[in-house]
């Protein structure tokens, strides 16, 4: 019910749309046939737009995670050309537990998806969000470059790090905690800069030299400087019902960011032990 949810919601947000929304599949429903014709070529297109991986790894942790959702892009001739995965994991952190978006997007070079991408993962969230109104629910967004970064931080109120905001102490273990939980190696003294054990090592260009204008970018790339390396910046965004009403308007937007800022004080990075990074 919630996969069909996704996909009408989906298809009329983007109606006028370049690409199309073929499907959105809940993993668990996918039987053995569906799998053995999606996967090949969802493998094919995670290749093309991050770097080889092994198709084991791939498909098992990435494209049919369990308790996952699975949305898939065609182009105007009917060929796939993008995907995305979404599920909410739980993550342990001071003996409590806390909900966590997993997403990820990949697309064939040259097709542009991001954006319908992070609404399907923000549908996903959403979801999860007014149906478990009492849980501590946040995203966890891997952005691998500085163009995802600025898609990211500009679609919410408060995500983390931020150029205007501090983060808290609490995003900081969160955001070392989930690394951990997801088996990635922390950067020293950069909290939210991870990598994985054996990165994709790959050229990752920016499509557009006016990018280096932007302000969000810029910070992207003085947090993160050895992107093009593999490294990655680990963005945590809070899904408190604040957070979600400010984003949807940018006056309330501004407004909380602002007394956000004034609120929060530097996190010291020694107080919160030792890190749970690998």
């Amino acid at each position: 019910m919630c996969a069909k949810l996704i996909f009408a919601l989906m298809r009329w947000w983007f109606r006028a749309d370049r690409l199309r929304l073929l499907a959105v599949h809940a993993v668990d429903e996918l039987d053995t046939k569906a799998r053995a014709q999606l996967g090949p070529r969802l493998y094919e297109i995670f290749c093309a737009s991050y770097g080889a991986l092994s198709s084991e790894v791939v498909l098992d942790e990435i494209v049919f995670k369990p308790g996952g959702y699975l949305a898939v892009w065609v182009d105007a001739s009917g060929e796939r050309v993008g995907f995305a995965s979404a599920k909410v994991d739980q993550v342990e952190l001071d003996g409590r537990p806390h909900a966590v978006l997993r997403v990820g997007s990949y697309f064939v070079p040259g097709h542009r998806g991001g954006t319908a991408a992070r609404a399907f993962a923000l549908l996903v969230v959403l979801f999860y969000r007014f149906t478990h109104p009492f849980a501590r629910v946040f995203a966890g967004i891997e952005t691998l470059n500085p163009v995802s970064y600025r898609l990211t931080v500009d679609m919410f109120a408060l995500a983390f790090p931020h150029r205007e905001l501090t983060a808290p102490g609490s995003m900081v273990d969160l955001a070392q905690a989930l690394a951990g939980a997801r088996g990635l190696n922390c950067a020293p003294d950069r909290p939210f800069v991870v990598y994985y054990r054996d990165p994709a090592v790959h050229e990752r260009s920016l499509r557009s030299s006016r990018i280096m204008e932007d302000l969000d970018a810029a910070y992207y790339l003085t947090v993160n400087p050895h992107y093009r390396a593999g490294h990655i910046l680990l963005v945590i965004v809070p899904f408190t019902f604040s957070n979600i009403i400010a984003s949807t308007n940018p006056p309330m937007k501004r407004a909380l960011r602002w007394l956000t800022g004034r609120r929060v004080q530097p996190p010291l990075l020694q107080q919160h032990g030792e890190s749970t990074c690998h």
